[in-house]
C-alpha cells in the first residue's frame, strides 16, 4: 500500500538568505516574510544565498509560525545569485580581509562576518585578490 499525500502549497518568490550549520536554509519572501527549507532541499537543488527562487509552501509547523510562517516544500524556476546580493557580499568579505591582513580559514570568516561558507569560499575561489595556503598545525 503506498500512500502519496498531496499539499495545498502556495507558490511565491523567495530569495535565499542564509544557510545554517545544519545545511538547511532560510529566505524571505517579497512580502518580507520567512521561508524555511530543509537541508535535504537545500543539497538536492543546489540552493545558495542569493538566489532566488518559485517556492512552493505550506504553513510552517505551529510552534515555528511566529517567526517563519512557512516551509518550502519545492522549488522551480531557480535563478542564479542576484548581482546586488554578490556585491554586498563581496565587499563585506573584501573590507574585512583588507582591515584584518591575516591568515583566515573560511570558517573564521564565516563566523567573524555572520555569513555562509559556500557564499564565502565562492567569493575567495572566483577573487584575483586572494590566494590560498596550505597549513601544517601541531596537534
Amino acid at each position: 500500500m503506498q500512500m502519496q499525500q498531496n499539499f495545498e502549497t502556495t507558490q511565491m518568490t523567495i530569495m535565499i538568505e542564509e544557510t545554517t550549520y545544519s545545511k538547511s536554509g532560510f529566505g524571505v519572501t517579497d512580502e518580507g516574510k520567512g521561508v524555511f527549507f530543509n537541508s535535504r532541499l537545500m543539497g538536492t537543488m543546489s540552493l545558495k544565498p542569493g538566489m532566488l527562487v518559485t517556492g512552493h509552501c505550506i504553513p510552517n509547523y505551529e510552534d515555528k509560525r511566529d517567526k517563519i510562517p512557512y516551509r518550502c516544500v519545492r522549488v522551480s524556476d531557480i535563478s542564479s545569485l542576484c548581482p546586488e546580493v554578490t556585491t554586498h557580499f563581496s565587499k563585506k568579505i573584501d573590507e574585512f580581509m583588507s582591515k584584518n591582513g591575516e591568515f583566515w580559514t573560511i570558517e573564521e570568516l564565516s563566523s567573524e562576518l555572520d555569513m555562509d561558507v559556500t557564499t564565502i569560499k565562492e567569493h575567495l575561489e572566483t577573487s584575483q585578490r586572494y590566494r590560498t595556503t596550505a597549513a601544517y598545525l601541531w596537534q
